[in-house]
């Protein structure tokens, strides 16, 4: 069944191309030596342009997720933020303002460091949480107001508010029709994504797509970034900031995809960000 939400999609984009999208990628992936991290990557013709894919994915069982966050000037590009924590690996985390501080609620090893409930909820309207002292259990709950929020992060040792959420207990995300959302720059136009999930045998995906490159990297609306996750059999999906922030990175390979903030396709373009997920 298909879950309906209070505001956005409209109905035309309400189709999943899943099938499509498995025809045309072929994933290579490659395991991370030492470790059960597993990357892959593609650059395809997808959606009507050239996409390009990077994608790290691991069972939770056998390492550690954790939400990392240092705002304001001590705000660090993702590769940073892995390679002072010591991962395996690290993408970008949830929205942030001007002066890199967060617009939606962050916890931090159990304290919160952002009590900001929502920036909106046409776009933060889900938690990614993270529970145990080795972070080995995640989750993705709809938080669609002030007190859900709240409540949902009770118990639960780190967590990081984003959205929309993109596929709800198995089933893609069908929100009503709303034009005012739908033709929004952010729903309906192509940007680089960002975005986090997982599957129901526990493996985790931080998923990037590369944009703001025609011919190279289209980008994705959110709808296609939707079908993507269906695509991948994700069962809770959730989109992070993206962007100039999108950026996926490694120990081993670096900085896996294009970020965007320096105009140029090579894998220097990082932006500062106040929060990052990574993994151990």
């Amino acid at each position: 069944m298909m879950c309906s939400w209070g505001s956005s999609f409209a109905q035309e984009h309400n189709r999943f191309d899943a099938d499509s999208v498995l025809r045309s990628i072929d994933w290579v992936w490659t395991r991370m030596e030492g470790t059960h991290i597993e990357v892959g990557g593609a650059s395809v013709e997808v959606f009507g342009g050239r996409q390009t894919i990077s994608i790290v994915r691991f069972p939770v069982r056998r390492h550690s997720v954790s939400v990392v966050s240092s705002a304001g000037p001590d705000a660090m590009i993702t590769s940073r933020f892995g390679e002072v924590n010591k991962a395996l690996a690290a993408v970008n985390g949830s929205y942030f303002d001007g002066k890199l501080m967060p617009t939606t609620y962050v916890k931090d090893e159990g304290e919160v460091v952002c009590a900001l409930i929502s920036d909106g909820v046409y776009r933060s309207n889900a938690m990614f949480r993270i529970k145990g002292k080795k972070g080995r259990r995640v989750d993705i709950v709809p938080v669609p107001d002030s007190p859900s929020t709240v409540a949902a992060a009770q118990g639960w040792r780190e967590a990081l508010v984003s959205g929309p959420v993109l596929i709800d207990e198995g089933s893609p995300v069908v929100y009503e029709n709303r034009p005012s959302i739908f033709k929004s720059v952010f729903y309906a136009r192509r940007h680089p994504r960002t975005c986090v999930g997982y599957t129901s045998e526990g493996w985790v995906y931080f998923v990037v797509v590369d944009g703001r490159f025609p011919g190279k990297a289209e980008g994705m609306t959110i709808f296609e970034l939707r079908d993507l996750c269906v695509s991948l059999g994700l069962h809770e999906a959730v989109n992070l900031d993206g962007g100039g922030s999108s950026a996926l990175w490694t120990c081993q390979d670096g900085v896996l995809n294009h970020p965007s903030d320096n105009k140029t396709f090579d894998h220097k373009g990082e932006r500062r960000v106040p929060n990052v997920i990574i993994v151990r």
